[in-house]
């Protein structure tokens, strides 16, 4: 039986939809990924994936808008994370919310503990596989951050997410011919345009 059997089919299309809006990247389709997952959680309040997802939503707004500031967008996901994590405790990527707020705020060993907390529950989790190496990154860990992309290309081979993380670590290894290619690659065979960490698919 899957997790919304018996759920009001309206708050579980407003999830799907929010869902897929946020996996697309960019200010418009997380924006409204925001909308249809707020409305989803009014309909059922007891819709813990619909929550989760709203925390990750909240987390990454501000990196494609400057509208709204980095600690409202904070407190939003919060408050939606805890929410999830009331309902359902084995949820890695409301988990990894807190792992992101802590490391914000400069606890990075707790940061560090609540990703592979969550890495134990969900080992194949792709965007947690990639916001731990972005953790380990920033703190100047390369090895380790590159261990992680390389797990999560194992799981998703051509995934334009996974290939930009790939980018930045030949960056930041000093790699740059290696780095270019691969940016190439997403700019010019996937049409995928790579602006600082933040991707959003070229529109002809």
């Amino acid at each position: 039986v899957g997790p919304d059997v018996g759920r009001d089919p309206i708050a579980v299309d407003l999830y799907e939809r929010g869902s897929a809006l946020w996996r697309q990247r960019g200010e418009g389709p997380n924006r409204q990924a925001v909308k249809l997952l707020t409305q989803a959680v009014e309909r059922d309040d007891t819709y813990a994936a619909a929550w989760s997802a709203l925390a990750t939503a909240w987390i990454t707004l501000p990196t494609y808008s400057d509208e709204v500031s980095a600690s409202e967008a904070t407190d939003e996901a919060l408050l939606a994370a805890d929410r999830a994590l009331q309902l359902d405790a084995t949820l890695v990527e409301a988990r990894s919310i807190m792992a992101s707020v802590a490391k914000g705020r400069g606890d990075w060993l707790s940061s560090e503990r609540i990703y592979r907390e969550a890495l134990r529950v969900d080992p194949d989790n792709t965007s947690l596989l990639l916001w731990f190496a972005g953790h380990y990154r920033e703190v100047g860990f390369i090895n380790e951050a590159v261990n992680l992309t390389d797990a999560a290309l194992a799981l998703e081979p051509n995934s334009p997410p996974i290939l930009s993380e790939i980018a930045m670590n030949h960056y930041q290894l000093g790699h740059v011919e290696q780095a270019q290619e691969m940016l190439d690659y997403l700019w010019f065979s996937l049409g995928v345009e790579t602006l600082g960490g933040v991707m959003t698919v070229m529109i002809p």
